[in-house]
């Protein structure tokens, strides 16, 4: 199994960006009815959702968040050794987005930048791929960032208030010290069919892109996201609180030795069963789908700079239990020493970018 431990890295702070304009879940009303807006609710427990009009993209909610990062803790742009983007949104087929934010950000040519394709277990991923490059001490500076984009105008009731948009930036940095972050990683990828686009990589490029009414109201393309929510809930219900007993085996510890338990926001009856099965008091494990809907692999650290910055009144220095589970299928958990003030306020964004392909494209079809 993929346990690991990884020493001698710092968390300096994390920055989240959203969508500034908010869609409620009453604004589905003459397509569900009120009954069945209520019902979303009551199971998932997302009222609202910022998203936006696909003018803004991942990879801008991640370059404005690296940038309010960037700026609260005084970074020099140059010492910054590695960009490591975690994204299903990317802004092309190729070239990898991490290339493309390496320039947009200003960092240096000596700057290591790849992609990791990833969902709701990605920000594990991240957070282990960074560390684990920074142990020997060459790499310094790692700048890890995790961010979805969304289809506003999806027509498949199964997903359609679900989803939502986010952009997120951490900022690992090697310090040798006391910092010791737990984890483990698993992928069971028999599972893959059960959440897939089907359509547009090299195994299928071809398919229908017309959306057409699958039964029970799913309205989809074959180059949409197609879920099957039984099998996603059986896995994570069965997978991961095995996964969490494994974990406090292996590293003998237990639930008493996190402060907080910060997980995948997939909705509020999975978390709350999860909880209940793994013993996590629920006061210490904190809800943001609520208000931001469920953001893939950013939401685990939004969720940590929503609560953080909401009258938060506990320990600066805390100790942290973090895990996503989903797409792949795969999942993880680690625990992390976090500092409650370098979790920053969550800024909106408005404005995507112009890439300048205008000409190459025209080009391309004249």
């Amino acid at each position: 199994m993929a346990f690991d431990t990884l020493k001698n890295v710092s968390i300096r702070g994390i920055s989240c960006a959203v969508p500034d304009s908010i869609v409620s879940a009453e604004a589905y009303t003459d397509v569900l009815g009120k009954k069945g807006v209520e019902k979303f609710i009551e199971s998932a427990g997302i009222h609202q959702r910022h998203i936006g009009d696909g003018s803004v993209i991942a990879s801008d909610f991640c370059y404005y968040a690296a940038e309010d990062l960037l700026a609260r803790l005084s970074v020099d742009r140059s010492e910054v050794d590695a960009l490591i983007l975690v994204t299903q949104s990317p802004d092309y087929t190729s070239p990898p987005t991490s290339c493309v934010l390496q320039h947009r950000l200003g960092l240096s040519e000596h700057c290591l930048a790849f992609d990791i394709t990833m969902g709701c277990s990605g920000y594990i991923y991240g957070l282990h791929t960074a560390a684990a490059l920074m142990q020997n001490g060459n790499i310094r500076n790692v700048l890890l960032l995790v961010g979805e984009s969304q289809d506003a105008t999806s027509e498949d009731r199964s997903q359609m208030m679900l989803f939502g948009e986010a952009g997120t930036a951490t900022l690992l940095n090697y310090l040798e010290s006391e910092n010791v972050m737990l984890f483990q990683l698993k992928t069971l990828g028999n599972g893959f069919r059960n959440l897939l686009k089907p359509c547009g990589g090299f195994r299928h490029p071809e398919g229908e892109r017309k959306r057409i009414d699958r039964g029970e109201g799913i309205i989809r393309s074959d180059f949409e996201y197609h879920m099957d929510g039984q099998e996603v809930f059986k896995f994570t219900i069965s997978e991961v609180p095995k996964m969490f007993q494994e974990f406090h085996d292996h590293f003998n510890i237990s639930i008493e030795d996190h402060d907080y338990f910060f997980l995948h926001q997939a909705n509020k009856f999975m978390l709350e069963y999860l909880a209940k099965k793994s013993g996590f008091p629920k006061q210490k494990m904190p809800l943001s789908l609520d208000r931001y809907g469920n953001t893939s692999s950013a939401s685990i650290p939004l969720t940590m700079c929503d609560f953080f910055n909401n009258d938060y009144s506990g320990p600066q220095n805390a100790s942290a239990l973090l895990s996503g589970f989903g797409i792949g299928l795969s999942l993880g958990v680690a625990t992390i020493p976090i500092d409650a003030q370098r979790c920053f306020p969550i800024v909106t964004v408005s404005e995507g970018w112009d890439d300048a392909l205008g000409d190459i494209m025209h080009r391309q079809t004249s």
